[in-house]
């Protein structure tokens, strides 16, 4: 005997897709000098990535980093497009450091992107690999930390 009673049809129902939450970044306001001590206590062998907002962000963080690998006795290799180039002398120049004599000695190079790791044609992990190997053997070499 059927029934006058409406069917109640049930559906499966799935859990609304969480929403990517990206977790609020800090403001990347820490100061100068906390900054500074960040970059002072990496070592050899220590390794750091940065990524970066916009072109403040960069400059508040790449030349301080090359500024204590200069006062460390350390050779710094730039491998950047000429323009970034330029705006990190700037920077270092505007901090104080005394970029001519640094680049004189050889303690301060820079190179392109297509002249280190692209100087094959197109990027390879393995010569890479094999260039920061031959310049961290030039600066031993040339009595660098």
């Amino acid at each position: 005997m059927e029934s006058n009673k409406p069917r109640l049809t049930t559906k499966k129902r799935t859990r609304p897709q969480a929403e990517a939450q990206v977790p609020p970044t800090p403001d990347f306001a820490p100061s100068v000098s906390q900054r500074r001590r960040k970059l002072e206590s990496l070592s050899a062998h220590d390794h750091a990535a940065f990524i970066f907002k916009n072109k403040e962000e960069w400059l508040a963080v790449v030349p301080a980093f090359i500024a204590v690998g200069l006062e460390r006795n350390e050779k710094c290799l730039i491998i950047a497009d000429s323009s970034q180039v330029d705006l990190i002398r700037e920077e270092l120049l505007r901090r104080g450091a005394d970029v001519e004599a640094a680049e004189k000695r050889g303690q301060l190079e820079a190179a392109s992107p297509e002249a280190s790791y692209l100087s094959k044609g197109s990027f390879s992990p393995e010569n890479m690999i094999s260039l920061l190997k031959e310049q961290t053997e030039k600066a031993l070499s040339e009595g660098y930390d």
